[in-house]
């Protein structure tokens, strides 16, 4: 194949392109890449997507065991907002949990075991920590679901805008 000098021939997509659109291999030599721009910044966003998921199995991997392992029920709820900020808030802490499940259940082994053994140990968390509504008294349970319905408003406002859209309510911010 014949190729232009302001040419050359991407490796990767096996296309021949502009030589503006190769990477230079230093700030400082005319040498470039044999991967096009394109090429390239797609294996790169690959491999930084590879090298995240191991870092957050790693840490997945160190939070489940000292979980699992801790037993004083403050320790857990601090290690669990650890997690939850690690991961980038509470759909991320799923998020990777979920993969760090599957990827265990996949290999078996005690990666597995230690993804139950630390469910284990939330559950048992929440139901120590747990009121019942029987025990409560009417203003306490009122106090209770005005504190979880202040929580729920603040995670997502837009939420209960639209409830009170839909029972008739108009919502007038504050100044």
């Amino acid at each position: 194949m014949i190729v232009a000098a302001d040419s050359r021939f991407c490796e990767q997509c096996v296309t021949v392109k502009p030589l503006t659109e190769f990477r230079r291999r230093s700030r400082t030599g005319s040498a470039r890449l044999n991967q096009c721009r394109e090429c390239h910044n797609e294996y790169e966003r690959e491999r930084r997507a590879t090298k995240r998921s191991k870092r957050d199995h790693r840490h997945m991997a160190k939070y489940l065991t000292q979980l699992k392992n801790e037993r004083s029920n403050a320790r857990v709820e601090l290690l669990l907002g650890v997690m939850i900020e690690q991961f980038g808030g509470t759909q991320g802490f799923l998020a990777a949990w979920s993969d760090y499940h599957h990827r265990a259940m996949h290999q078996g082994g005690f990666a597995a075991f230690r993804c139950f053994q630390s469910v284990a140990r939330l559950m048992q968390f929440c139901e120590q920590n747990h009121a019942d509504p029987g025990e409560l008294s009417d203003e306490e349970l009122e106090q209770t679901i005005m504190d979880h319905t202040k929580h729920l408003i603040q995670q997502n406002p837009v939420l209960a805008v639209a409830a009170a859209d839909q029972i008739g309510w108009t919502v007038i911010p504050r100044e």
